[in-house]
């Protein structure tokens, strides 16, 4: 009978010898690895069945196997076995049985498949051992799309809404600026919410609809690309790629969960840990959801291997997910770089809102809620996800994944330089003067003229999309000033501005229901537009705090009851299944759990108040 066994530091260097892997970097070598068991087998035992679905890809380590194809069979002692299905072929094209005691690598296939369409030696390997296949190893074709009924409903209200909102407007004797303007955020609104494109292509559909028509002048309209904000996120991102190409955070992540002791509570808290560790330096729910996962992978798969499949895992399974899901998108709105959507309200806010809310000065304002959202997490894992005991496992195999990656190289010293300089700069920044924005542009440059950056991992690696949608986005405030919108915006909710100012905990707590009703609707991103751009103008035209009103739409906005609300959790967990794992946990759980971090970020918010109106923000 078979058995699995994890791996040891004497399996690694024959496993690495095989030539399909000597292009392979350290990093992703790293995280193979941490997928990587053997399987040991018995003379005459099978190891796969043609026709046979399997999720695994295996490479002979030692023994002799006898490979059946119809009409003709052969033994084999070393290479790939169900390489076909790395490959994209729908089964296994052979049944393979060990001739005597053997052992094999276990590698997940869609890990290879991955590293073969980037790895040209790996995908070779792949090839060849699929060579006497009887077809073959390709992809089984995807039918036709059945027509998109939302779609077209979506492109028909993308055409009507903005001519209705139009003639409405013409009726009511509109600026024609503002006719025009009205119409064409309508037509955007609808693009968004029925997700007709990418966030980035309305956006700009936004920007060229306004010098069409002739709304502002273009310099106005494409302000944006000069803003701060652009450039911020611009010199983030580029740190972040420059982190997680290099390797560094992988490495820190590594070393984090290896020398945490070596059981479950430690090891939900030390996913939280890395996920808000990331935060600042990872402007991105959905990159800093790519980066954990491969952790939670390993883990879940240790605490699977070591122990019996029961009640208990599906606790810990939720415990480590809800961790994970904390560590993504808990600081959110804590740190200013936690997410574009921050950056889009920061560009949204008057010039003085944001003198006075750059970076640390938005973090200590935040903090306070930050730290009781981590309060209510802790609590709310531990009342929902209950464990019977404490599982153990051992730290071997992150060991081994960290000793893998080898000593720290060039690019990760880059890396860690490049956070220490803008780190430095950011608390100095009371001696030297320079705004976040420069100085954040300042180290890119460094990196670029250095080399620790190049233009290839510019360009492929670097969300752009994001960037030109934050861009196109932020002139709309100028835009609706310019046009009179902001003016008629506050004449027309001028009761909802008055309740804002007379009765503030009343108005935020009747938007907090707002949010939640909305959010059932609306993507998180479209809904933060939306309430931001109608509600900022009418903070600051009655007094109140710009970022006030701004920080509980991102905080709230953030948080969600099911996954198809939050796209970086059905990521993660598409991640978890993706090999043919079974990542398994109670969705009940999971929505309660979810439930109550919604509950708990209200209160935080009213929590919060008394140590606001010391900032002297209330």
């Amino acid at each position: 009978m078979s058995h699995f066994h994890a791996l040891e530091c004497t399996d690694l260097p024959a496993f690495w010898q095989n030539p399909a892997w000597q292009d392979i970097p350290a990093t992703t070598r790293a995280a193979l690895i941490g997928q990587v068991h053997l399987r040991h087998l018995a003379a005459g035992e099978t190891l796969m069945e043609r026709g046979h679905a399997g999720e695994m890809v295996y490479l002979i380590r030692q023994g002799d196997f006898l490979v059946q194809r119809p009409g003709h069979q052969h033994s084999t002692n070393r290479g790939f076995l169900g390489a076909e299905r790395a490959l994209g072929h729908p089964g296994y094209t052979a049944t393979v049985i060990a001739r005597n005691a053997a052992t094999v690598y276990v590698i997940a296939a869609s890990a290879l498949h991955s590293l073969a369409q980037q790895h040209g030696p790996l995908n070779h390997a792949l090839l060849a051992a699929c060579m006497d296949a009887e077809s073959p190893a390709a992809p089984v074709p995807s039918s036709g799309d059945a027509p998109d009924q939302q779609g077209i409903l979506g492109w028909l209200g993308a055409i009507v809404l903005p001519l209705a909102v139009w003639l409405v407007c013409h009726a009511n004797n509109l600026p024609s600026q503002a006719s025009y303007f009205l119409a064409i955020i309508s037509c955007t609104a609808v693009m968004w919410i029925a997700q007709l494109a990418p966030a980035f292509v309305p956006a700009l559909f936004t920007l060229l609809a306004v010098i069409v028509f002739d709304v502002v002048a273009a310099d106005v309209a494409t302000a944006g690309f000069a803003s701060s904000s652009f450039f911020m996120l611009l010199s983030i991102f580029a740190v972040g790629t420059l982190m997680s190409q290099s390797g560094l955070s992988y490495r820190v992540s590594l070393w984090l969960l290896a020398r945490l002791p070596a059981h479950s509570g430690w090891h939900t808290h030390g996913l939280l840990l890395f996920g808000l560790l990331l935060t600042p330096v990872i402007p991105s729910q959905l990159a800093r959801s790519s980066l954990i996962a491969p952790f939670l992978h390993t883990l879940s798969r240790l605490y699977h291997a070591e122990h019996t499949p029961g009640q208990h895992i599906l606790h810990l399974n939720g415990r480590l997910f809800a961790s994970t899901i904390a560590g993504i998108s808990l600081a959110a709105s804590i740190f200013l770089t936690g997410k574009p959507a921050n950056l889009l309200a920061f560009g949204l806010f008057g010039p003085q809102t944001q003198y006075a809310f750059e970076w640390l000065r938005w973090l200590l304002a935040a903090s306070f809620c930050g730290g009781l959202l981590l309060l209510f997490h802790l609590g709310a894992q531990a009342l929902i996800f209950r464990q019977p005991a404490i599982t153990q496992i051992g730290g071997d195999k992150l060991n081994i994944q960290l000793a893998t990656l080898g000593p720290m190289r060039g690019l990760e010293w880059g890396a860690l330089l490049a956070i220490l300089l803008i780190t430095l700069g950011m608390l100095t920044a009371s001696w030297h003067k320079i705004e976040l924005p420069w100085l954040s542009l300042t180290v890119l440059i460094i990196l670029l003229l250095f080399g620790a950056l190049h233009g290839e991992q510019i360009n492929r690696f670097i969300d752009w999309s994001v960037l030109i949608f934050i861009a196109a986005i932020v002139t709309w405030p100028p835009i609706m000033t310019s046009t009179g919108i902001s003016d008629m915006i506050t004449t027309t909710f001028a009761s909802v501005g008055g309740l804002m100012k007379r009765n503030l905990p009343g108005f935020i707590a009747g938007l907090s229901l707002g949010i939640v009703l909305l959010r059932l609707v609306l993507p998180e991103l479209v809904a933060e537009i939306l309430l931001l751009t109608l509600l900022l103008p009418l903070a600051h035209a009655h007094g109140v705090s710009e970022w006030l009103i701004g920080f509980v739409i991102l905080t709230l906005c953030e948080g969600y009851f099911f996954p198809y609300q939050a796209p970086y959790h059905g990521m993660l967990h598409s991640r978890l299944h993706q090999d043919g794992f079974q990542f398994n946990f109670s969705g009940r759980a999971q929505l309660k759990y979810n439930a109550l971090m919604m509950l708990g970020r209200v209160i935080a918010v009213f929590l919060a108040f008394p140590f606001w109106t010391a900032l002297d923000i209330i």
